[in-house]
């Protein structure tokens, strides 16, 4: 089927991701901070989402569940490139890091129309070596 936007609608859509990246480090301060990047390639898989129609009129912004369901106007598989960048400060064989990641598909969302999928996200994290 085919959906008519009346306004400004946005998806926010749900994925499992699965990529696959080359890491470089740069210590620094005797191996006490580190930098790193990393750069790759994945699939994603789309299980779930909302759509939010904002309308011409003074009417109020609706939120609704995306049914992904075999008639669906959305792809479900979408691929594309990852990369990103952080920093960690190592205490011992502990690693407390925060760094910055950003996903670009390469496919539409949508079926009928242009619209690929973007993401960057924010992480903080606190690594440990076992052996």
């Amino acid at each position: 089927g085919f959906i008519i936007f009346e306004g400004d609608t946005k998806f926010f859509l749900d994925y499992v991701q699965a990529p696959v990246m080359a890491m470089g480090r740069l210590p620094l301060l005797n191996e006490r901070i580190e930098v790193f990047g990393k750069l790759g390639y994945g699939a994603s898989f789309l299980v779930g989402g909302q759509r939010e129609d904002t309308p011409n009129n003074d009417e109020p912004i609706t939120r609704t569940d995306i049914e992904l369901g075999e008639n669906s106007i959305l792809n479900r598989w979408d691929h594309g490139a990852y990369g990103g960048l952080g920093i960690g400060l190592t205490l011992g064989k502990t690693q407390i890091f925060v760094e910055g990641d950003v996903y670009a598909g390469f496919r539409d969302a949508g079926r009928a129309n242009f619209s690929q999928n973007r993401s960057i996200s924010v992480n903080f994290g606190v690594s440990r070596e076992l052996f």
